[in-house]
């Protein structure tokens, strides 16, 4: 039952048309003014308002416009009650919102005719509005679904938050159970967004403030999720909040899409490494590991081969007959091998692993590895092989000398046990240390080689077993400890592979080969054994063991793609096929075989097979489908029913396109097929339910009723009361509505109103009072609970009853259940608000996401447009019409052609794929639109999404701008920057705190260990040119092979730190540190890291380093001016001061306060107590000068002495400068005060000195002259005249040439020359010079230069007569000349008498010996000497040790080397003796092959060598003796070294002292002088000692 509020002051009109109105069977409620009207409206919510215009408080027009804005109120039609002289102002109202007119006067029939059609018009409207909120509910919730959009409604009034689904799937609850709690959504948020939503949400219900806040939040599924929450206030009619209104948009995409502008850096390094990858993969790695893919498909009959294979055999790329010429380089018996392995694969489908030797011409042998798996069909059928060929050749060259090397252990092994000599001998040959271990003494021995492989020093004893067992690893010393007690126990040898790191840190692996050592008793009494260095070939093993990993990995990820697409295919429901027509022949993915419910190793059922599973109908649709597309090329996209083997109906969905050839025939088709059945059935069982509900409605409409059948169905039943009985009547109906029994009766009056809800209980009583004494009839609609405890509405309409007397003596009425029609009322009041929230919600959410969508009527040409759309486009909704010929002219010209394309699509019945296109707004500006989507509702309508796309194209844009800015950026930065990867480090970080390590940095300084192996979890990802520039690295591929030598002194201890600011959570880290350039120049730097925060940051961490090795200098620079001026203070007793004379501030330096005796921390002593130091005599002029500069600004600079406490004298010397203002007033004091006493006495020293010298020059008997620097004489002592009788005046002005001697005038110009240009004291140079006599006198002269202004202004030169000494030094040279021969001679006789010697040696007594040594032999061959044989023995050994001390005396004595094969030979065979028979280590380095001399100079020359080698033999206590014979352009050196204790070399410089080895090293320097060559030899104590002997080139013949 409808409604209707009749608004009418004047009460006879008003009560005609509510009861013309209550007769049509219409709830009327009524009042006298628009002020009560109005609150009528909000409160009951009439379904029609009727209304006088002209009423007191609120007149029509007024009332109206209250209603219009409530949104509850707004829809609701509204009729004028109009006089004729109001008409013209009837505008007024219609423009207000009103829906008809009607004026007064007016007849019943056309009342009820305007009332019963605008209400009819409103339930269509209505309608209309239901089916409109489903659509926008449609396209909100798809707007929603793309935008991630979801609405949510607050009522102040009852607390309660309701949310879309969209927000639940936001948050990830439920929407079964209602809006979560207010404590767990808060908990949904972090800290900070918490905070944000609690402050808007406070000043949006208190003060209604809208907002628009971002927010972070981890949802209830704990999915991290950025949302855009928009929130409104709602108001009363009181302009009161009463809630708000919002809506929530998931910005998760949106963040990371700006979270990826400002981590350019991270998205571009993570594409670098996925590049990086992918070329691993698919290039790198086979080239890295030398292997190469292949492909062998018999059934296509073709053959794939990457680059890596040609190149491996030797081939061109590309080569036609590469299957053929691979085949051939296999050699025989490999072919053999291969072809196996293949037949087994082809007909059994066993993968296979074959190693294969192959010959290539002109080529060494190579080593292959081949690795192949079968490749299947769609019928499960072998049609190929495919894997990996890799080149082994390096990894067999390994194993081989690996094999090689267990032989020459077995070798070694066998020499151990021959002799003591043939260890050596097996070390040698392969790098092989023997040991022997006595369990008895528990001594070990080792040979030299096993130091070298410990890193040990030789000279020292084996460590103890315990401490060498700590060096290896974990697993090696079990080994070593089971194969020992195995050893010990059963005597079993072993051989074991082992691995430590030795004292260098380098890691090493030995193989150890140890058997038992028994005693007489055979007991076990120790072991011994060998250990070889196998770690190079260790390596190449476990090189090989990764190489074959990586071939697996590899063929993994050949079989993975395969294995993805069946996977897609079974989540999607979705199967392939394709059809070659030619061949009839159809291939089938996978689940298509589960579709039809076939096996896929089985053949494909044919098509008759296939076609009989169909109905009839899908028989009739594919026959035509297939003959279209074979015939025509027509696509198709056809839904079937077939029936399985289950007997289950299945549908399917069929699409199906042509394949062309080149000759654009139709060769065969392809399609997909998907299983459709789930949402088959969903729309039969939506079907099946409207059904249900037209047959429901046609029962009615075909069926009449009776009236009491109609009340029932009405649910209306009558009810009267009869005053004189007091008796009440209910129909059975009435009962039904208060749930009470008619067998009862009717209930107590108080029963009854129990029922009542209070306001429709006042509302009651209050109508029955006045129908019972006013006769006031009621229509009235209450609320009661019934006696079964139902919420019920009820109308209850009454009149009273009259008795001829017109007294009241009863009333009548009906009452009617509109349960049914008052919630109907409710939803369509809630849908109507509903509807505009929607409305509000969806242009909301299409604002937010530039989304707009429409509806356009193909055949008018004309589209109905959501208001975003026309924000879209940039037009007003008045002046633009959409269609598509509008539309057409707003798309740029060469995207035309997408539009149309869709166009063409949609009319063919294709479905449309998503484009974008672009646009020009009537401004010009340029906008990306983005179709979401095109669907086709019906043949006329089309319905579509679109988004506008031009900001996130401008993102994108910018996100490459700013990649590429980020790659620019980063090579062209001046600072040095290392792309780091911090990650691992952070996880053992993370791993460590679990450890409860209460102070970390501690902890790292007592465990190194620890901290290496976090700095080796540091990966430097890339660096900068300015990186490569500042290390001096050439490429990024050194310096990053090279980054560990980069590390400067204490650079452990900021990494130290760094390490504790991480522990710490700190955000950044900056230190100073030291580094060091790849050519070792160490720099200081200031390096800097922000720490990131998450995993994702931890993988890309920018570290920059700025080097500050120029502040550092300049910073040491000023310190050392400042350190360098101090000491020059200090130096030259110099102190600075500065007073200012405005604020009387006086500052010394520290050299003032020690010049003055004052102390520097008491401050700077007043004027007074400065002047009082100084003398009496000078403290007028210290003062007087003082106060001229203070008052006058005149500078000073004086001499003065002061007195200070202890009694010392100084004299000062002070100079001072006037500081002037901008006015030329004196504003400061600077100067200086210098203790020049020092100065003063040596003043008085040189003068003192120069008249000594004046006096010594004056009475020397040696010439003391001074010379310009053209050698002019300019002054001359008067010992001239004794010297050469010349006098003084002489030689002034002059130069000494002319009275020089003709020989010498050469060599004194030499001497001259230099003494010019080098500006040095020279040394002593003589000549001879003419006497005034006429005869020679020789002069030694000594000459230094003096400098005047750093130029030499003349030299001071002495002289004096030498003529006695040069005469005796021409006998010493005679004598050492005749010495020379004499030793020459001496050594000729000594060699001559050698040689006999040595000759009678082997002649004789060798000979005797021989013969002796023989006999003895024979005797011991005498059965009847076997007595004696021990004696004979003995005799024996002592002649074989005669006969060989006889030959090594004899090669002594006269080595036959030196005479047979030269000098060369003869020298090394005297350091191989040396080392042989005295245990030194001698190293011979020549150049020369050989050297011609003849027999007296070779045997000096070698006699020379072998005494300087046996005094280091004697004295030096050396363990390494070193000649070198090197040739150059002037000759030969020889140069002899060793590293023993060398000796005072001062020794040889007394040539009366000539013992021991003095004399010996003399006589070889005499020897030496005797082949025109030069001696020289240099000591150093426990150093060692040099000897360098040279001989003139011309000597030698090489």
């Amino acid at each position: 039952m409808s409604k209707i509020l009749v608004v009418e002051d004047s009460k006879g009109i008003r009560d005609e048309i509510c009861d013309i109105l209550r007769f049509e069977g219409f709830e009327v409620i009524f009042s006298e003014d628009g002020e009560k009207g109005l609150e009528q409206a909000k409160k009951e919510l009439p379904n029609l308002i009727l209304s006088d215009i002209s009423m007191p408080k609120l007149n029509g027009y007024q009332f109206l416009a209250e209603l219009q804005k409530l949104p509850a109120t707004k829809s609701i039609p509204f009729i004028f009650l109009s006089g004729k002289a109001q008409l013209a102002d009837l505008r007024e109202g219609m423009n207000l919102g009103a829906e008809d007119y009607l004026v007064k006067p007016f007849n019943t029939e056309e009342l009820i005719k305007v009332v019963k059609g605008k209400l009819k018009k409103h339930q269509l409207v209505q309608d209309n509005i239901d089916k409109l909120v489903n659509e926008n509910e449609f396209l909100l919730k798809e707007a929603g679904r793309m935008a991630k959009i979801g609405y949510w409604i607050y009522d102040k009034k009852t607390d309660e938050v309701k949310w879309s689904k969209a927000i639940h799937q936001i948050f990830g609850s439920d929407p079964k159970y209602g809006t979560p709690e207010l404590d767990v959504t808060l908990n949904c948020f972090n800290e900070e967004s918490r905070q944000k939503t609690i402050k808007a949400a406070y000043e949006l219900n208190v003060n209604g403030v809208s907002y628009d806040v971002e927010l972070q939040i981890t949802n209830l599924k704990n999915q991290n999720i950025w949302v855009q929450d928009i929130g409104e206030p709602l108001y009363n009619d009181k302009n009161e909040i009463i809630g708000a209104r919002g809506v929530m948009r998931d910005i998760t995409k949106l963040k990371n899409d700006q979270e990826e502008l400002r981590q350019a850096k991270e998205e571009v390094e993570k594409s670098l490494k996925k590049v990086q990858l992918s070329e691993f993969l698919l290039k790198e790695g086979s080239v890295m590991a030398k292997f190469g893919v292949y492909e062998i498909n018999i059934k296509k009959d073709s053959n794939y081969f990457s680059d890596e294979i040609y190149h491996i055999f030797n081939l061109q790329l590309g080569q036609k007959d590469a299957f053929e010429a691979i085949r051939k380089a296999l050699k025989k018996q490999s072919r053999a091998v291969l072809v196996s392995c293949v037949q087994e694969c082809m007909e059994k489908g066993m993968p296979f692993d074959a190693e294969l030797e192959i010959e290539i011409l002109e080529k060494p042998t190579k080593w292959i590895r081949i690795l192949g798996k079968p490749i299947y069909d769609e019928n499960s059928e072998i049609t190929g092989r495919r894997g990996l060929v890799q080149d082994i050749t390096d990894i067999k060259t390994s194993q081989f000398k690996l094999e090689l090397s267990n032989k020459m252990i077995q070798e070694a092994l066998e020499l151990l046990e021959k002799s003591e000599n043939s260890k050596k001998e097996a070390s040698k040959v392969a790098k092989i240390g023997y040991w022997e271990y006595n369990s008895v003494t528990d001594t070990v021995t080792w040979s030299e080689y096993i130091y070298h492989i410990f890193g040990l020093n030789a000279k020292k004893t084996p460590r103890p077993l315990k401490e060498t067992m700590k060096i290896f690893d974990k697993e090696s010393q079990n080994k070593i400890i089971q194969a020992t007690l195995d050893l010990n126990m059963n005597g079993a040898s072993y051989n074991l592979e082992l691995k430590f790191i030795n004292l260098n840190k380098k890691e090493v692996w030995v193989r150890s080969v140890a058997q038992p050592v028994y005693n007489e008793l055979n007991e076990i009494v120790g072991r011994r054994g060998v250990l070889q260095n196998i770690t190079a070939s260790k390596k190449a093993q476990l090189d090989l063991e990764l190489s074959k990993q990586e071939i697996q990995q590899n063929l993994a990820l050949l079989e993975k793609r395969k294995f993805s697409m069946d996977e897609t295919s079974k989540v999607a429901k979705i199967g392939y096929w394709e059809h070659d027509l030619l061949a009839d022949v159809f291939i089938w993915s996978d689940y298509l075989y589960q579709i039809f419910e076939s096996n896929p190793k089985e053949e494909i059922p044919s098509k008759n097979e296939l076609l009989e599973r169909f109905d009839k109908e899908s028989q009739e649709k594919l026959v035509q489908v297939t003959a279209d597309i074979a015939s025509k090329g027509i696509n198709y996209d056809v839904e079937l029913k077939f029936v399985n083997k289950k007997n289950e109906e299945v549908w399917i969905r069929s699409t199906g396109q042509p394949i062309y050839n080149k000759q654009n025939e139709i060769i065969g088709s392809k399609g997909v097929l998907q299983n459709i059945t789930a949402s088959k059935k969903a729309q039969f069982a939506l079907e099946l339910s409207k059904q249900e509900v037209e047959n429901t409605l046609e029962i009615v409409k075909e069926n009449e009723y009776s009236l009491k059948q109609a009340g029932r169905l009405a649910k209306i039943g009558y009810w009267s009361y009869d005053k004189q009985t007091d008796a009440i009547f209910w129909s059975d109906a009435v009962h039904e509505i208060y749930g009470t029994d008619p067998k009862n009766g009717v209930p107590e009056i108080d029963v009854v109103l129990s029922f009542f809800e209070e306001e429709s209980r006042k509302k009651l009583v209050h109508a029955t009072i006045m129908l019972a004494t006013k006769g006031v009839p009621f229509d009235i609609v209450l609320q009661i609970n019934n006696s079964n405890n139902e919420e019920r509405w009820m109308r209850n309409i009454g009149e009273p009853l009259y008795n001829d007397k017109n007294e009241i003596i009863g009333r009548r009425g009906v009452s009617q259940d509109i349960t049914e029609q008052k919630i109907k009322q409710n939803e369509l009041d809630f849908k109507s608000v509903k509807l505009h929230d929607l409305n509000n919600a969806l242009n909301q959410a299409q604002k937010l996401s530039n989304i707009g969508s429409w509806h356009w009527d193909m055949t008018a040409d004309h589209a109905e447009w959501s208001d975003e759309m026309y924000s879209i486009y940039g037009v007003a909704k008045g002046d633009f019409y959409p269609s598509n010929e509008n539309v057409t002219k707003t798309v740029l010209p060469q995207d035309l052609y997408k539009l149309e394309c869709g166009i063409s699509c949609l009319l063919e019945g294709e479905t449309v794929a998503p484009f974008e296109f672009r646009i020009k707004r009537p401004s010009g500006e340029i906008r990306n639109l983005y179709i979401v989507a095109l669907e086709k509702k019906s043949q006329q309508r089309v319905f579509g999404v679109t988004m506008d796309i031009t900001d996130r194209k401008k993102i994108e844009e910018e996100n490459f701008r700013v990649k590429d800015s980020y790659k620019r950026l980063f090579n062209n930065a001046t600072v040095s920057i290392w792309n780091e990867d911090l990650s691992l480090m952070f996880k053992q970080i993370e791993e460590l705190r679990n450890d409860n390590i209460p102070n970390i940095k501690s902890y790292l300084e007592q465990h190194p260990d620890i901290l290496f192996s976090l700095l080796e979890k540091v990966k430097v990802n890339d660096v900068n040119s300015a990186t490569l520039k500042l290390f001096k690295a050439k490429s990024n591929k050194q310096f990053l092979g090279s980054i560990k030598n980069t590390f400067g002194k204490g650079a452990n201890l900021v990494f130290v730190n760094l390490i504790e600011a991480i522990w710490n959570n700190d955000k950044t880290f900056t230190s100073e540190v030291n580094y060091k350039t790849l050519k070792g120049e160490e720099f200081a730097a200031i390096f800097s890291i922000s720490i990131p925060q998450t995993e994702v940051e931890q993988r890309i961490v920018a570290v920059s380093i700025q080097s500050i090795q120029s502040i550092k200098d300049a910073e040491s620079a000023k310190k050392e001016s400042l350190h360098k001026l101090d000491e020059a203070q200090k130096l030259a007793h110099v102190g600075s001061w500065f007073v200012n004379t405005v604020t009387q501030v006086t500052e010394w330096s520290d050299e003032t306060f020690d010049i003055w005796g004052f102390d520097r921390k008491k401050g700077v002593p007043d004027f007074e107590s400065l002047s009082n130091r100084v003398g009496t005599d000078d403290q007028e002029l210290f003062i007087s000068n003082f106060e001229k500069a203070f008052n006058l600004g005149i500078p000073f600079d004086i001499e003065y002495r002061v007195y200070l406490p202890n009694d010392q004298q100084k004299i000062l010397r002070t100079i001072c400068k006037p500081e002037f203002g901008n006015n030329g007033e004196v504003v400061g004091l600077v100067g200086t005060t210098q203790d020049i006493t020092l100065q003063k006495q040596a003043m008085d020293k040189i003068e003192k000195a120069e008249e000594m010298y004046r006096i010594l020059t004056d009475h020397s008997n040696d010439l003391i002259c001074l010379q310009e620097p053209d050698s002019t004489f300019k002054y001359i002592s008067p010992s001239i005249k004794n010297l050469l009788g010349y006098e003084q005046s002489d030689f002034l002005g002059k130069t000494v040439f002319s009275i020089v001697h003709k020989d010498d005038i050469s060599s004194l110009k030499k001497a001259m020359k230099k003494k010019v240009f080098s500006g040095e004291v020279i040394e002593a140079y003589t000549f001879r010079i003419r006497h005034k006599e006429g005869r020679f006198v020789w002069l030694e002269f000594l000459s230094s230069p003096v400098y005047v202004a750093h130029k030499i202004s003349y030299f001071v030169t002495s002289a004096r007569d030498v003529t006695q000494w040069m005469l005796a030094k021409q006998d010493i040279q005679e004598y050492q000349t005749s010495l020379q021969k004499l030793t020459t001679e001496i050594t000729l006789i000594e060699e001559k008498q050698k040689k006999e010697i040595a000759s009678n040696i082997h002649d004789h007594l060798s000979q005797s010996l021989v013969i002796s040594k023989m006999k003895i032999n024979e005797l011991k061959k005498n059965p009847q000497l076997k007595l004696i044989d021990e004696d004979l023995q003995f005799i024996e050994m002592h002649i074989s040790e005669a006969l060989e001390n006889s030959r090594k005396i004899t090669y002594e004595l006269s080595p036959p080397v030196l005479y047979q094969l030269g000098i060369i030979d003869a020298l090394n065979w005297l350091l191989d003796d040396v080392e042989a028979t005295h245990r030194i280590a001698c190293l011979v380095n020549s150049n020369v092959i050989n050297i011609e001399l003849s027999d007296i100079k070779a045997i000096l020359l070698y006699r020379s060598i072998q005494e300087v080698i046996t005094n280091i033999v004697k004295y030096a206590n050396a363990s390494l003796i070193t000649l070198n014979i090197d040739k150059n352009n002037l000759g030969v050196d020889i140069l002899i070294t060793d590293n023993g204790v060398g000796f005072d070399t001062s020794i040889l410089k007394n040539i009366s002292n000539h013992s021991g080895s003095g004399f010996g090293l003399f006589t070889v320097q005499e020897r030496i002088r005797n082949i025109q060559g030069e001696f020289t030899i240099a000591s150093e104590i426990n150093i060692g000692t040099s000897v360098k002997i040279f001989v003139p080139l011309e000597l030698w013949l090489v």
